[in-house]
Protein backbone atom coordinates (compact mmCIF):
# COMPACT_ATOMS: atom_id res chain seq x y z
CA UNK A 1 0.00 0.00 0.00
CA UNK A 2 2.79 2.33 0.93
CA UNK A 3 4.79 1.95 -2.34
CA UNK A 4 1.57 2.04 -4.29
CA UNK A 5 0.95 5.76 -2.61
CA UNK A 6 4.45 6.37 -3.59
CA UNK A 7 3.59 5.78 -7.21
CA UNK A 8 1.08 7.95 -7.11
CA UNK A 9 2.70 10.52 -4.95
CA UNK A 10 5.44 10.57 -7.86
CA UNK A 11 3.32 11.00 -10.74
CA UNK A 12 1.46 13.13 -9.16
CA UNK A 13 4.41 15.62 -8.59
CA UNK A 14 5.41 14.73 -12.24
CA UNK A 15 2.15 16.41 -13.34
CA UNK A 16 2.66 19.73 -11.36
CA UNK A 17 6.54 20.03 -12.72
CA UNK A 18 4.76 19.14 -16.36
CA UNK A 19 2.63 22.52 -16.05
CA UNK A 20 4.92 24.33 -14.65
CA UNK A 21 7.48 24.14 -17.53
CA UNK A 22 4.58 25.48 -19.78
CA UNK A 23 4.10 28.76 -17.73
CA UNK A 24 7.84 29.07 -17.85
CA UNK A 25 8.41 29.53 -14.53
CA UNK A 26 11.30 28.23 -12.74
CA UNK A 27 10.57 25.41 -10.44
CA UNK A 28 12.51 23.65 -8.00
CA UNK A 29 12.52 21.44 -5.10
CA UNK A 30 14.41 21.29 -1.93
CA UNK A 31 16.85 24.00 -2.96
CA UNK A 32 16.64 26.83 -5.26
CA UNK A 33 19.18 25.71 -7.74
CA UNK A 34 19.15 27.54 -11.00
CA UNK A 35 21.07 26.00 -14.08
CA UNK A 36 22.43 28.90 -16.47
CA UNK A 37 24.12 28.08 -20.31
CA UNK A 38 25.85 30.83 -21.94
CA UNK A 39 26.39 31.27 -25.46
CA UNK A 40 29.05 33.88 -27.00
CA UNK A 41 28.78 32.98 -30.38
CA UNK A 42 26.84 35.96 -31.33
CA UNK A 43 29.11 38.17 -29.76
CA UNK A 44 32.12 36.85 -31.30
CA UNK A 45 33.94 36.69 -27.92
CA UNK A 46 35.43 34.00 -25.63
CA UNK A 47 35.28 35.49 -22.20
CA UNK A 48 37.42 33.85 -19.24
CA UNK A 49 34.91 35.04 -16.84
CA UNK A 50 31.65 36.61 -17.15
CA UNK A 51 29.11 38.00 -14.31
CA UNK A 52 25.70 37.43 -14.53
CA UNK A 53 23.27 39.72 -12.40
CA UNK A 54 19.79 38.42 -10.65
CA UNK A 55 17.65 41.44 -9.68
CA UNK A 56 14.97 40.79 -7.02
CA UNK A 57 11.79 42.32 -5.81
CA UNK A 58 14.39 44.14 -3.35
CA UNK A 59 17.59 45.15 -2.88
CA UNK A 60 18.20 42.07 -0.64
CA UNK A 61 16.95 39.72 -2.87
CA UNK A 62 19.38 40.07 -5.35
CA UNK A 63 22.55 38.45 -6.19
CA UNK A 64 25.43 38.45 -8.67
CA UNK A 65 27.78 35.57 -9.60
CA UNK A 66 30.76 35.47 -11.83
CA UNK A 67 31.28 32.14 -13.58
CA UNK A 68 33.41 31.31 -16.36
CA UNK A 69 31.43 27.91 -16.94
CA UNK A 70 29.19 27.46 -19.84
CA UNK A 71 26.88 25.53 -18.29
CA UNK A 72 26.77 26.33 -14.41
CA UNK A 73 24.13 25.37 -11.64
CA UNK A 74 23.59 28.44 -9.24
CA UNK A 75 21.72 29.43 -5.94
CA UNK A 76 19.02 31.73 -5.20
CA UNK A 77 16.39 32.26 -3.00
CA UNK A 78 12.50 32.00 -4.27
CA UNK A 79 11.23 35.00 -6.05
CA UNK A 80 10.83 37.01 -8.93
CA UNK A 81 13.92 38.00 -10.79
CA UNK A 82 15.29 40.06 -13.67
CA UNK A 83 18.38 38.76 -15.27
CA UNK A 84 20.98 40.27 -17.38
CA UNK A 85 24.88 39.42 -18.05
CA UNK A 86 27.35 40.97 -18.67
CA UNK A 87 30.86 39.53 -19.52
CA UNK A 88 33.90 40.33 -17.77
CA UNK A 89 33.51 41.57 -13.66
CA UNK A 90 32.06 44.55 -12.25
CA UNK A 91 34.85 45.74 -10.28
CA UNK A 92 37.50 46.03 -13.39
CA UNK A 93 35.36 46.23 -16.25
CA UNK A 94 37.04 45.11 -19.64
CA UNK A 95 39.20 47.36 -22.09
CA UNK A 96 38.44 50.82 -21.70
CA UNK A 97 35.12 49.97 -20.37
CA UNK A 98 33.60 50.04 -17.05
CA UNK A 99 30.15 49.61 -15.25
CA UNK A 100 28.03 51.79 -13.13
CA UNK A 101 24.19 52.02 -11.75
CA UNK A 102 24.76 48.14 -11.35
CA UNK A 103 22.20 48.10 -7.98
CA UNK A 104 19.26 48.40 -10.49
CA UNK A 105 18.28 47.02 -13.46
CA UNK A 106 17.13 49.46 -15.43
CA UNK A 107 20.13 51.86 -14.75
CA UNK A 108 22.93 49.46 -15.43
CA UNK A 109 24.91 50.91 -17.81
CA UNK A 110 28.49 50.58 -19.35
CA UNK A 111 29.94 53.32 -20.32
CA UNK A 112 33.72 54.05 -22.35
CA UNK A 113 36.53 55.48 -19.95
CA UNK A 114 37.43 59.31 -19.85
CA UNK A 115 41.03 60.08 -21.62
CA UNK A 116 41.25 63.45 -21.49
CA UNK A 117 38.80 66.40 -20.54
CA UNK A 118 39.37 70.03 -23.19
CA UNK A 119 39.53 73.29 -21.64
CA UNK A 120 35.79 73.89 -23.32
CA UNK A 121 34.42 70.79 -21.18
CA UNK A 122 33.92 68.26 -23.94
CA UNK A 123 35.18 64.67 -22.84
CA UNK A 124 37.28 62.66 -25.19
CA UNK A 125 36.88 58.73 -24.13
CA UNK A 126 38.82 55.89 -24.84
CA UNK A 127 36.97 53.65 -27.31
CA UNK A 128 35.68 50.43 -26.06
CA UNK A 129 38.00 48.03 -28.40
CA UNK A 130 37.53 44.65 -28.05
CA UNK A 131 33.87 45.45 -26.29
CA UNK A 132 33.57 44.99 -22.73
CA UNK A 133 30.34 45.36 -22.50
CA UNK A 134 28.49 42.43 -24.29
CA UNK A 135 25.15 41.99 -22.41
CA UNK A 136 21.76 40.74 -23.10
CA UNK A 137 18.65 40.10 -20.46
CA UNK A 138 17.30 36.41 -21.30
CA UNK A 139 13.34 36.83 -20.69
CA UNK A 140 11.29 34.09 -18.95
CA UNK A 141 7.63 34.13 -18.65
CA UNK A 142 6.54 37.98 -17.40
CA UNK A 143 7.75 41.04 -19.14
CA UNK A 144 11.92 40.85 -18.93
CA UNK A 145 11.67 38.64 -15.95
CA UNK A 146 11.18 35.01 -13.93
CA UNK A 147 10.23 33.84 -10.92
CA UNK A 148 11.83 30.85 -8.87
CA UNK A 149 9.59 28.89 -6.49
CA UNK A 150 9.56 25.92 -4.50
CA UNK A 151 7.52 22.65 -4.85
CA UNK A 152 6.61 20.69 -1.83
CA UNK A 153 8.00 17.70 -1.52
CA UNK A 154 9.43 14.93 0.77
CA UNK A 155 12.64 13.39 0.13
CA UNK A 156 14.02 10.16 1.67
CA UNK A 157 16.25 10.89 4.60
CA UNK A 158 19.97 11.61 3.54
CA UNK A 159 18.39 12.55 0.48
CA UNK A 160 20.39 15.80 -0.91
CA UNK A 161 19.45 15.70 -4.27
CA UNK A 162 18.53 18.89 -6.07
CA UNK A 163 15.51 18.73 -9.08
CA UNK A 164 15.88 21.43 -11.47
CA UNK A 165 12.33 21.52 -13.66
CA UNK A 166 13.96 24.53 -15.96
CA UNK A 167 17.02 26.34 -17.06
CA UNK A 168 18.17 29.83 -18.89
CA UNK A 169 20.00 30.04 -21.67
CA UNK A 170 21.71 33.28 -22.39
CA UNK A 171 22.78 34.33 -25.77
CA UNK A 172 24.59 37.94 -25.32
CA UNK A 173 24.64 40.33 -27.71
CA UNK A 174 27.24 42.70 -28.99
CA UNK A 175 27.01 45.77 -27.74
CA UNK A 176 29.41 48.04 -29.45
CA UNK A 177 29.60 49.38 -32.99
CA UNK A 178 32.52 49.72 -35.44
CA UNK A 179 32.77 53.56 -37.31
CA UNK A 180 34.90 53.67 -39.93
CA UNK A 181 36.10 57.26 -41.54
CA UNK A 182 37.09 57.49 -44.96
CA UNK A 183 38.38 60.65 -46.39
CA UNK A 184 38.62 61.42 -50.10
CA UNK A 185 41.67 64.23 -50.43
CA UNK A 186 41.88 65.97 -53.46
CA UNK A 187 45.34 68.15 -53.85
CA UNK A 188 47.06 65.41 -51.36
CA UNK A 189 50.52 66.72 -52.71
CA UNK A 190 49.97 69.64 -50.68
CA UNK A 191 49.67 67.77 -47.42
CA UNK A 192 52.84 67.43 -45.07
CA UNK A 193 54.11 63.73 -45.81
CA UNK A 194 55.98 63.35 -42.86
CA UNK A 195 52.87 64.72 -40.43
CA UNK A 196 49.77 62.57 -39.77
CA UNK A 197 46.47 63.64 -40.23
CA UNK A 198 43.99 64.16 -36.83
CA UNK A 199 40.74 64.78 -35.78
CA UNK A 200 37.83 63.78 -33.68
CA UNK A 201 34.36 62.83 -33.92
CA UNK A 202 31.49 64.53 -31.46
CA UNK A 203 27.89 63.67 -30.81
CA UNK A 204 28.34 59.93 -30.24
CA UNK A 205 27.48 58.22 -26.96
CA UNK A 206 29.76 57.54 -24.13
CA UNK A 207 27.54 54.59 -22.58
CA UNK A 208 25.14 52.16 -22.94
CA UNK A 209 22.21 50.80 -21.13
CA UNK A 210 22.91 46.77 -20.83
CA UNK A 211 19.16 45.71 -20.49
CA UNK A 212 17.90 48.23 -23.05
CA UNK A 213 20.85 47.71 -25.30
CA UNK A 214 20.32 51.60 -25.99
CA UNK A 215 23.22 54.19 -26.03
CA UNK A 216 22.82 57.12 -23.44
CA UNK A 217 22.36 60.59 -24.40
CA UNK A 218 25.17 62.28 -23.25
CA UNK A 219 28.16 63.25 -26.04
CA UNK A 220 31.53 62.58 -26.25
CA UNK A 221 34.46 62.86 -28.31
CA UNK A 222 36.16 60.07 -29.95
CA UNK A 223 39.91 61.17 -31.00
CA UNK A 224 40.84 59.78 -34.74
CA UNK A 225 44.25 59.85 -36.32
CA UNK A 226 44.98 58.68 -40.20
CA UNK A 227 48.43 57.52 -41.49
CA UNK A 228 49.31 59.03 -44.83
CA UNK A 229 49.71 55.70 -47.19
CA UNK A 230 49.30 57.06 -50.44
CA UNK A 231 52.61 57.50 -53.00
CA UNK A 232 54.26 60.65 -52.12
CA UNK A 233 53.80 61.87 -55.34
CA UNK A 234 50.06 61.44 -55.60
CA UNK A 235 47.52 64.34 -56.04
CA UNK A 236 44.50 62.45 -55.64
CA UNK A 237 43.82 59.79 -52.77
CA UNK A 238 42.39 58.61 -49.26
CA UNK A 239 43.11 57.85 -45.83
CA UNK A 240 40.58 55.72 -43.41
CA UNK A 241 40.57 54.90 -40.06
CA UNK A 242 38.21 52.50 -37.76
CA UNK A 243 37.44 53.19 -33.95
CA UNK A 244 34.45 51.57 -32.28
CA UNK A 245 31.50 53.05 -29.90
CA UNK A 246 28.22 52.56 -28.42
CA UNK A 247 26.87 54.39 -31.17
CA UNK A 248 24.28 57.29 -31.29
CA UNK A 249 21.88 57.56 -29.12
CA UNK A 250 18.39 55.74 -30.40
CA UNK A 251 15.32 57.17 -28.17
CA UNK A 252 15.74 61.20 -28.34
CA UNK A 253 13.00 63.80 -28.97
CA UNK A 254 14.82 65.58 -31.83
CA UNK A 255 17.65 64.64 -33.71
CA UNK A 256 21.10 65.33 -32.51
CA UNK A 257 24.14 66.65 -34.81
CA UNK A 258 27.13 64.94 -35.16
CA UNK A 259 29.90 66.51 -36.86
CA UNK A 260 33.85 65.53 -38.26
CA UNK A 261 36.38 67.79 -37.34
CA UNK A 262 39.80 67.46 -39.30
CA UNK A 263 43.44 69.07 -39.17
CA UNK A 264 45.70 68.69 -42.09
CA UNK A 265 49.43 70.01 -41.94
CA UNK A 266 50.19 71.16 -45.47
CA UNK A 267 53.80 71.42 -46.37
CA UNK A 268 54.17 75.07 -45.80
CA UNK A 269 54.21 73.87 -41.99
CA UNK A 270 50.74 75.61 -41.61
CA UNK A 271 47.62 73.60 -40.61
CA UNK A 272 43.95 73.34 -42.17
CA UNK A 273 41.15 72.40 -40.61
CA UNK A 274 37.86 71.40 -41.55
CA UNK A 275 34.51 70.70 -39.64
CA UNK A 276 32.03 68.83 -41.21
CA UNK A 277 28.25 67.64 -40.22
CA UNK A 278 27.42 64.22 -40.91
CA UNK A 279 24.22 63.88 -38.99
CA UNK A 280 22.61 62.70 -41.92
CA UNK A 281 25.23 59.55 -42.56
CA UNK A 282 24.68 58.71 -39.17
CA UNK A 283 21.07 58.79 -38.55
CA UNK A 284 20.57 56.51 -41.60
CA UNK A 285 22.47 53.86 -39.78
CA UNK A 286 20.87 54.51 -36.27
CA UNK A 287 17.61 53.86 -37.55
CA UNK A 288 18.94 50.59 -38.97
CA UNK A 289 20.25 49.81 -35.29
CA UNK A 290 17.11 50.30 -34.09
CA UNK A 291 14.81 48.77 -36.33
CA UNK A 292 17.42 45.43 -35.17
CA UNK A 293 17.23 46.18 -31.55
CA UNK A 294 13.19 46.42 -31.80
CA UNK A 295 13.19 43.09 -33.86
CA UNK A 296 15.11 41.64 -31.19
CA UNK A 297 18.13 41.20 -33.44
CA UNK A 298 21.00 39.89 -31.42
CA UNK A 299 24.28 40.20 -33.76
CA UNK A 300 24.90 44.37 -33.78
CA UNK A 301 26.34 43.57 -37.30
CA UNK A 302 26.56 47.07 -38.72
CA UNK A 303 28.92 49.54 -39.68
CA UNK A 304 28.83 53.17 -39.29
CA UNK A 305 30.39 54.49 -42.64
CA UNK A 306 31.42 58.05 -42.65
CA UNK A 307 32.61 59.65 -45.89
CA UNK A 308 33.83 63.10 -46.25
CA UNK A 309 35.49 64.90 -49.22
CA UNK A 310 38.45 67.48 -48.73
CA UNK A 311 39.94 69.88 -51.11
CA UNK A 312 43.41 70.79 -49.29
CA UNK A 313 44.05 74.82 -50.31
CA UNK A 314 47.69 75.62 -52.26
CA UNK A 315 49.67 76.84 -49.48
CA UNK A 316 50.77 79.73 -48.93
CA UNK A 317 54.52 80.83 -48.97
CA UNK A 318 54.05 81.90 -45.28
CA UNK A 319 55.91 79.43 -42.66
CA UNK A 320 55.21 81.27 -39.51
CA UNK A 321 53.77 79.33 -36.11
CA UNK A 322 51.12 76.84 -36.87
CA UNK A 323 47.72 77.24 -36.74
CA UNK A 324 46.28 74.96 -34.91
CA UNK A 325 42.60 76.73 -36.04
CA UNK A 326 39.53 77.08 -34.08
CA UNK A 327 38.16 73.75 -32.75
CA UNK A 328 41.57 72.55 -31.07
CA UNK A 329 43.25 75.83 -30.12
CA UNK A 330 43.20 74.76 -26.37
CA UNK A 331 45.25 73.01 -23.87
CA UNK A 332 43.92 69.65 -23.16
CA UNK A 333 44.31 68.13 -19.39
CA UNK A 334 44.78 64.44 -18.95
CA UNK A 335 42.36 62.59 -16.79
CA UNK A 336 43.84 59.46 -14.92
CA UNK A 337 41.48 56.38 -15.68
Amino acid sequence: MKSLRRIAGALLLTAVLAGCTEQRDLYVMSSPLVKVECDWSRARISPDLWTIMFYGESASASKEFVTGRLVDTLQLSPGNYKTLIVNGTLGSGIDYVRFRGTDSYDTFEAYATTARIKTNGDVVVNPPDTLAATALLKTIGGENGFTVKYIDGHLQPGDHRHYIQDSIEYVPCRLVYRVNVNVHIENLDYLLASRRITGEVNGLSGGVLVAARMPTHAPVVYALTFTNNNPPAATVGSVETAFSTFGPPLDLASPRTYTVNLAFVLNNNRVYTVSEDVSAQVAAIAAQIKDRIDRGVCDAGLNLEINLSVTLPEPSPDTGDIDVGPWDNEENQDVPL
